[in-house]
C-alpha cells in the first residue's frame, strides 16, 4: 500500500476510456428478523413519491392502462425482484461467502461444500420498470409484437441534467462541440443485500449508453456525471428520456428516491445521507502517464469534477499501486480503479487487463466494497443508536434499547468482521486501503467502547433489580412475621389480662375463704360476729391483692410482647443490610 503525495496535475487531457463500470451504494434500514417484509410487485408501483425540484411529489412508473384486469398482456402481478446467486473468485476466503449470503429467511440446514451466495436482483420486469419502459401504453394491433412497434432500448432510461459549468467543461474536452442539456444513463441492475445487522444495501449498476458524440469516450463525461449521480439530497437531477419537452424541466428526481420507491415497504423510512458512495473502474486501451492515472483515480474516488484544482496534499485518499498499469484509490466518498493501457502491456498481462472488469472487478473488488460499505454503515448506525439519553426513559425501555445494541454488535463481530479477505496479497491491500479510508478501525473501537459501557450499565441495572427484588421479598416476609407477631401479641395480651384477672379472682376467693375461716375461729374465740370489722378488713386486703396481681400480670405480658417485636425488627433490618452489601460487591 502506498500513499501518493505528488501533485497529480496532467499537462494534457485524458485518453479515451475503453470500458467503464459504475456502481452506486444506497443503504437502508429494515426490521430485524428472519422473515423479511414482502417486496412489491408491479401492481404497487404505478407511481412512487420522490423529492423533485419543487419539493415532495410523485413520478409515474407505469401507465395505468397496463394494470387493468382485462388488458391483453397484464403485468400487475409480475415480480420486480428475483433471487440471485453471486459468483465470487476462489481467491476470496470462504467466510466472505457467508458475509454476502443474504438468504431470506436464513437456512438452518448444514452448509454445502460450495454453498450459493444468494441475494436479490431486479427481474426483467424490474429492469423495464426502473428504466421507464412501462411508462408508455403497451403496443396494440397486428404489429404489437414487431420491432417496428416498439422504440429501441436507447429510447428508454434516464438522463442526468447538466449545469452550465459542466457543459462548458465537456465542451472544452470535446474540442468545442456543444454538449446537450442532459446525458443518458441506464440502470442495468440493482443487487439487494439484506444483512442480519438490520442494514439493506442496494448496489445500483449504472451504464452510459453511447450517443455518437465526441465526449462518448471522454473520461470527463464520467467525472461530470458521477457527482450528480452521487447526490442524495437537494434538487432532483434525473429525468426520463422519453418525457415530453414541456415536462422535462419539472419532472426531476433523485436516484435514491427511485431506488427506495421500487423497494416499497421492505425497508424503513429514514434520513438520507447527503452523498452516495460509489465504486468506479475505468479500463483504458491507450496508456497515460502514471501521474494522470493517479489524478483520474483520485478524482473519481472523491467525486471531483474538472472544476477542482487538485493539490499536493491527498490526506484521506489511499492509493494502492500493485502494478505499473493498475491504480486503486480509496476515499470516504468512493473508490476507483484505473487500468492504464492494456494495449501496451506484455502478452501475458494483456488479456488479464482487457477482461479485468469481468474477471477481477465483479468477482473480487466489487464484493469487497460491499463488505466494507456494510461494515461502515452498520457501525455508523450502531454508534448513532448508542447516543441515547440515559434517564430520559424508564429503566425497562433503556435496558431493551441497550440490549438490542449489544446483540447487534455481537452479530456484527461474529459474522461480518473480516481480518483478511483473500489468499492474494493485493486483494488484502486494496481492502485494507478501503478500510483505512473509511476509518473503520477507529469506528469499531468507538462502538466497542459504547457496547462495554452498555454492558456495564446492564450489569449494574441487573444487580439493582435483583437487590430490589430481594428487598421486596424480605419486606414481604417481615410484614408476614409482623402480622403473625401482632396476632400473637394480641393473644398474649388477652391471655395475660384474663390470667391476671383469673389469678386475682382466685386470690380473692382464697383470701376470702381464709378470712372466713379466721373470722370464724376468731369469733369463736372472742365471741364476735362473723361479719364484724376484722372480716371486712380481710376482704378488702384480698381484693387489693387480686387487683395488684392482675395488673402485674398484664404489664409483664405487654413488656414481653414488646421485646419480641423489637427483636424481630432488628433481624429484618440486618437481613436487608446484608442484601444491600451483597448487591454492591
Amino acid at each position: 500500500m502506498t500513499m501518493n503525495h505528488t501533485p497529480p496535475t496532467a499537462e494534457s487531457g485524458f485518453p479515451p476510456v475503453t470500458e467503464v463500470a459504475c456502481h452506486l451504494f444506497f443503504d437502508f434500514r429494515h426490521e430485524p428478523g428472519p422473515t423479511p417484509a414482502a417486496l412489491p410487485t408491479l401492481n404497487a408501483l404505478e407511481s412512487i413519491p420522490v423529492t423533485g425540484t419543487a419539493g415532495a411529489t410523485a413520478i409515474r412508473l407505469i401507465d395505468p392502462t397496463r394494470l387493468v384486469a382485462d388488458h391483453p398482456r397484464p403485468i400487475g402481478e409480475r415480480p420486480v425482484w428475483e433471487e440471485r446467486s453471486l459468483t465470487l473468485s476462489n481467491d476470496l476466503h470462504p467466510f466472505i461467502r457467508t458475509m454476502l449470503d443474504c438468504a431470506d429467511p436464513p437456512s438452518d440446514a448444514a452448509p454445502a461444500a460450495d454453498p450459493p451466495i444468494r441475494c436479490r436482483g431486479l427481474s426483467s420486469n424490474g429492469k423495464n420498470l426502473i428504466n421507464g419502459h412501462y411508462r408508455r401504453p403497451s403496443p396494440t394491433g397486428p404489429d404489437a409484437k414487431g420491432a417496428a412497434a416498439r422504440p429501441g432500448r436507447a429510447a428508454n432510461g434516464l438522463e442526468v441534467v447538466l449545469g452550465a459549468t459542466a457543459k462548458a467543461r465537456l465542451q472544452a474536452a470535446s474540442e468545442g462541440v456543444d454538449p446537450p442539456d442532459a446525458l443518458p444513463i441506464l440502470i442495468e441492475d440493482i443487487q439487494l443485500f439484506r444483512f442480519r445487522t438490520g442494514i439493506t444495501l442496494a448496489v445500483v449498476d449504472v451504464s452510459f449508453p453511447p450517443t455518437q458524440t465526441p465526449w462518448d469516450r471522454a473520461p470527463e463525461k464520467l467525472l461530470e456525471t458521477l457527482p450528480l449521480l452521487s447526490r442524495h439530497t437537494g434538487a432532483g437531477l434525473l429525468r426520463w428520456r422519453d418525457s415530453p419537452t414541456d415536462a422535462k424541466s419539472g419532472e426531476r428526481f433523485l436516484p435514491g428516491d427511485l431506488v427506495r420507491g421500487v423497494l416499497g415497504g421492505a425497508v424503513l423510512p429514514g434520513e438520507r445521507p447527503p452523498r452516495v458512495y460509489s465504486h468506479v473502474a475505468a479500463v483504458f486501451e491507450t496508456s497515460m502517464p502514471p501521474v494522470q492515472a493517479r489524478e483520474l483515480a483520485f478524482r473519481l474516488s472523491r467525486h471531483y469534477t474538472g472544476a477542482y484544482r487538485v493539490g499536493a496534499a491527498l490526506e484521506g485518499t489511499v492509493l494502492t499501486e500493485p502494478f505499473e498499469d493498475i491504480v486503486h484509490a480509496a476515499s470516504l466518498e468512493g473508490a476507483a480503479s484505473v487500468i492504464n493501457g492494456y494495449a501496451t502491456a506484455r502478452e501475458g498481462e494483456r488479456e488479464l487487463l482487457k477482461n479485468w472488469l469481468t474477471d477481477r472487478y465483479r468477482q473480487v473488488y466489487l464484493p469487497l466494497q460491499i463488505v466494507a460499505i456494510h461494515e461502515r454503515v452498520a457501525l455508523l448506525d450502531m454508534a448513532q443508536n448508542a447516543a441515547i439519553d440515559v434517564g430520559a426513559m424508564d429503566v425497562t425501555a433503556e435496558a431493551t434499547t441497550l440490549r438490542a445494541l449489544c446483540n447487534r454488535f455481537l452479530t456484527f463481530r461474529l459474522r461480518y468482521r473480516a481480518v483478511q479477505v483473500s489468499h492474494i496479497t493485493m486483494h488484502n491491500q486494496v481492502h485494507q486501503a478501503t478500510r483505512a479510508a473509511l476509518d473503520l478501525d477507529r469506528m469499531i473501537e468507538k462502538v466497542a467502547h459504547d457496547v462495554m459501557e452498555a454492558e456495564r450499565w446492564l450489569s449494574d441495572a441487573a444487580r439493582e433489580k435483583a437487590a430490589a427484588k430481594e428487598r421486596e421479598r424480605l419486606e414481604a416476609e417481615e410484614k408476614k412475621r409482623e402480622e403473625a407477631a401482632a396476632k400473637e401479641r394480641a393473644w398474649e395480651q388477652r391471655y395475660a389480662w384474663f390470667a391476671g384477672l383469673g389469678g386475682g379472682g382466685l386470690t380473692f376467693l382464697t383470701v376470702t375463704a381464709a378470712a372466713k375461716a379466721i373470722a370464724e375461729f376468731w369469733d369463736k374465740s372472742q365471741g364476735l360476729s362473723v361479719l364484724g370489722k376484722p372480716t371486712v378488713l380481710i376482704l378488702l386486703v384480698g381484693l387489693i391483692l387480686g387487683f395488684v396481681l392482675a395488673v402485674v400480670g398484664g404489664v409483664y405480658a405487654w413488656r414481653r410482647t414488646k421485646a419480641g417485636h423489637h427483636e424481630l425488627g432488628h433481624h429484618a433490618e440486618h437481613a436487608g443490610n446484608k442484601v444491600v452489601i451483597k448487591s454492591h460487591g
